[in-house]
């Protein structure tokens, strides 16, 4: 009998983190504060900024509330970081609410032994945020509120935000990097656990008529992508590097 329950308990996890992985992918947004109530400025320690950082890592569209664009509520979830007594540790978690204020999931309590308050507070933050990285979350593109098209009577959805935009993660010689979308191609960065940010900027992949070039670790490659998103990089003498995609 209590083999039996002990099994009804184990299904009844799997089944809540199974039902969590889905609810948040068919969110189509996450809202992260510019300030946690528990400091005293915006951004303080950088919390914010590697908040937000660390919900585009893990398949999230995040957005501060003043960057958020015509879009319904309800549509997305909204962040923020809770702190929880400890004499001897800083802890955290993070928790996403729906619109209603309904919490919808809560992560694994992180935590330091940092006796800096800017090192503990940044090292129990990334600690908490390990708990996304196993839910493997693809949130859909971000849609602006419904508009009617002019003499007509039509409502189309406009597409804000797409995917293509998220950080997208690739893998060399055991280094993990992240390439982020901007206006004029891509940037290149290496995680890193060294600076605040976690991230350290390689260089910038450039879109030409001639196709994607770059100077990228201190040289200059000529870039392709194949099917399945790996990234080639080829200098003038020949040589090579493929960095492997990860998401």
């Amino acid at each position: 009998m209590k083999q039996f329950f002990l099994v009804l308990v184990v299904l009844i996890a799997m089944s809540n983190v199974s039902f969590a992985q889905k609810s948040l992918s068919e969110y189509s947004f996450v809202v992260v504060p510019e300030r946690f109530d528990f400091l005293f400025e915006d951004n303080q320690y950088q919390l914010n900024a590697m908040a937000k950082f660390f919900f585009e890592k893990n398949g999230f569209n995040a957005f501060y509330f003043n960057e958020l664009p015509n879009v319904d509520n309800c549509d997305g979830l909204w962040a923020d970081v809770e702190t929880i007594s400890g004499f001897t540790r800083t802890k955290m978690i993070v928790v996403l609410k729906d619109c209603k204020g309904n919490e919808v999931y809560s992560s694994d309590e992180g935590s330091s032994k940092h006796k800096e308050y800017r090192k503990s507070y940044q090292e129990a933050l990334r600690m908490a945020f390990k708990s996304f990285e196993t839910l493997h979350i693809d949130q859909a593109d971000v849609l602006e509120k419904q508009i009617a098209i002019e003499n007509t009577k039509e409502i189309v959805p406009v597409v804000l935000f797409s995917p293509e935009n998220k950080l997208n993660s690739y893998l060399y010689n055991g280094i993990s990097y992240l390439l982020r979308k901007i206006e004029s191609g891509y940037n290149l960065y290496e995680e890193s656990e060294t600076t605040a940010s976690g991230l350290i900027l390689k260089g910038s992949i450039l879109k030409t008529q001639a196709g994607y070039t770059g100077i990228l670790f201190e040289s200059q490659y000529q870039c392709s992508f194949s099917k399945n998103k790996d990234m080639l990089l080829v200098k003038a003498d020949g040589s090579s590097m493929t960095l492997l995609f990860q998401n």
